[in-house]
């Protein structure tokens, strides 16, 4: 019995191996969530430790809380004190630390206005420019949109919307067309999230960016592919070109407790597995961009 168990291990350990190599070759992003970035921004000691922690777990991609709140509050995007401090920054991110790309997440289109502004600033140097705008808005989320929630009081009744999922959704896809409009020419990529989006919803999502990343946020890992497996079925009929990527959360209640006996890579390598096993998957018509996990201050350290 030990002799079978031992010869199961070493193959799950060979297959999560092999199927690392190939994720890691196929995909062109590997993301970081960055929560709290309002106290780690003009710290250097904490921006060093998240870089040095970025690029020992190979991570090229950081998506940045907070934005909103440092421009109002620290450092003004539009101003050259601020802009500055962001570049200082972002170019430290991207010479000394192999980062590829820097995105910051917003909840309407009007928070990437000043980002505008900074990358005009900054001459559009990519050593120094942001990269991608992520819409987080979670129309679906039942807890956010009803009658006194958070979205309904901030932004919902503010602009005419009803504070149900219908109302939400409509919010969310005109704040992706807005930031269409605000991007112009400027290459900056749209990126945004999703947990549980009806099939049409989906449908409509995938015409409006250029890269969505799906929720997996599991704490049992067994069949962590097959998680609302609709998803990825509506897209490789919908937009069969759309980037897309799978987010894992290592908070607690999530895949946290997993991560305390398994390397970050290991369940990138088990998704991309489990996938090639699901008869209804095509992954020819699927167009995977890497692989991103929420968030920072809860991944391993060590």
């Amino acid at each position: 019995m030990q002799k079978h168990l031992s010869l199961n291990r070493f193959l799950i350990a060979f297959i999560l191996i092999l199927f690392s190599g190939l994720a890691s070759n196929a995909q062109s992003i590997k993301g970081l969530y960055v929560d709290d970035f309002f106290n780690i921004i003009s710290d250097y000691q904490k921006e060093n430790k998240l870089l040095r922690y970025a690029e020992i777990n190979d991570f090229n991609y950081l998506i940045l809380y907070n934005t909103a709140k440092i421009h109002r509050q620290k450092y003004p995007l539009n101003t050259k004190m601020g802009t500055k401090v962001w570049a200082e920054f972002i170019k430290k991110a991207k010479s000394k630390y192999s980062i590829k790309k820097i995105g910051v997440v917003g909840e309407k289109a009007a928070s990437f206005i000043p980002v505008i502004i900074y990358n005009n600033l900054v001459d559009q140097n990519p050593v120094k420019r942001i990269d991608v705008f992520n819409l987080e808005f979670e129309f679906w989320n039942k807890r956010l949109y009803n009658q006194q929630a958070y979205y309904c009081t901030t932004y919902l009744k503010k602009y005419g919307y009803d504070c149900t999922n219908a109302g939400a959704f409509k919010f969310y896809i005109k704040q992706l067309k807005e930031i269409q409009k605000i991007i112009g020419n400027s290459n900056i990529e749209i990126e945004t999230y999703i947990g549980n989006p009806t099939d049409e919803q989906l449908a409509v999502i995938s015409e409006s960016t250029d890269r969505l990343l799906i929720h997996y946020y599991r704490k049992k890992t067994e069949r962590i592919a097959s998680y609302k497996l609709n998803r990825l079925l509506v897209l490789q009929q919908a937009n069969p070109k759309l980037k897309i990527a799978p987010i894992f959360s290592s908070r607690e209640n999530h895949s946290g407790l997993w991560l305390k006996n398994h390397k970050i890579n290991q369940l990138s390598s088990l998704f991309f597995y489990q996938l090639k096993l699901i008869p209804e998957i095509n992954l020819d018509s699927l167009n995977f961009d890497g692989v991103v996990w929420y968030r920072y201050s809860d991944m391993p350290k060590n």
